[in-house]
């Protein structure tokens, strides 16, 4: 059974026990008033989820959909990143935005970089052998 839902929609994990996890933009506003640590908000998709994370206190935000495995048909983050980095600049300049998810080639992280992104994270498996190499030398 597919399930398809649009970005900013509740339920984007609809049909997994993923959607019971999912914190609250008052759970977020919570964790803020708890503690001064730099705070950033991961799973952003769209510019009023960005929006709406900075208005919860976030202090930098990552775009992903979290490797596309519980989402499906989201949008690419890299598709997002040009929305999401002009709202965030219009609202709180300097604010760090990072991707994570759909990296695959360092040409990947290039385009990233140029649409907006201050850092790309990455996970995969092949380029573990490259960056512990690159971090001993």
């Amino acid at each position: 059974m597919r399930h398809t839902a649009r970005v900013g929609q509740s339920g984007i994990v609809l049909g997994t026990p993923l959607v019971d996890m999912v914190p609250t933009w008052d759970e977020l506003r919570w964790l803020r008033a708890q503690t001064r640590l730099p705070l950033l908000v991961k799973g952003i998709l769209s510019a009023s989820q960005a929006r709406e994370a900075l208005s919860c206190g976030a202090d930098g935000l990552i775009v992903s959909n979290h490797g596309g495995r519980v989402q499906d048909c989201a949008p690419s983050p890299m598709e997002m990143l040009p929305a999401i980095r002009s709202m965030v600049d219009q609202i709180k300049p300097g604010t760090p935005v990072w991707l994570d998810s759909g990296v695959r080639w360092g040409t990947d992280i290039a385009k990233a970089l140029a649409l907006g992104a201050q850092a790309v994270l990455i996970g995969r498996r092949r380029f573990m052998p490259w960056l512990s190499a690159a971090y001993r030398a």
